[in-house]
C-alpha cells in the first residue's frame, strides 16, 4: 500500500489482492482499477485537484510495484524541513498558506542540511 494526499484527500495505491470488503463497500470512497496507462493517474489526479466528492481514493492494479513506479514517475521530490516552535506560554506557532494551517517549513537549498534549512524556516516565521 501507498498513500498520499491531495487536497487532503487521501489516495492510496493498493494490490488488487490486497483490497478488503471495506475498500469495496465503504460509501464515498472512489475505488478504480489502474488500467497501466499513466495517463489514467494524470486523470485521478486531476480529480482530487479539482476537488471530488470522494471521501477517499483507492487506485489497485495487479502488478502494484509498476503502478506506484508509475504514479511517483509523475512527481518531483522536494527535500523540505521545518520544525515546532514554541512560545514561553507553550504556544505553537503555525501559519495560514494555500487556505490551511500548517507549520512552518520550506524546501532546502543547495548545500544545505534538513537540520539547516528547519532553523532557517522557523526562524524566518518567528522573526
Amino acid at each position: 500500500m501507498y498513500k498520499i494526499y491531495i487536497n487532503e484527500v487521501p489516495v492510496i495505491l493498493k494490490s488488487t489482492q490486497d483490497l478488503t470488503e471495506k475498500d469495496i463497500n465503504t460509501p464515498g470512497v472512489l475505488l478504480s482499477k489502474y488500467t497501466g496507462k499513466v495517463k489514467y493517474l494524470l486523470n485521478i489526479i486531476d480529480l482530487c485537484e479539482k476537488g471530488t466528492r470522494s471521501t477517499k481514493v483507492i487506485i489497485h492494479y495487479d502488478d502494484f510495484i509498476t503502478m506506484k513506479k508509475d504514479f511517483k514517475g509523475l512527481f518531483v521530490v522536494n527535500e523540505a524541513a521545518g520544525g515546532l516552535i514554541f512560545s514561553e506560554k507553550n504556544e505553537c506557532l503555525f501559519i495560514f498558506r494555500r487556505g490551511f494551517w500548517d507549520l512552518p517549513k520550506g524546501k532546502t537549498e543547495k548545500d544545505e542540511t534538513k537540520e539547516k534549512t528547519a532553523l532557517r524556516e522557523v526562524m524566518k516565521k518567528r522573526g
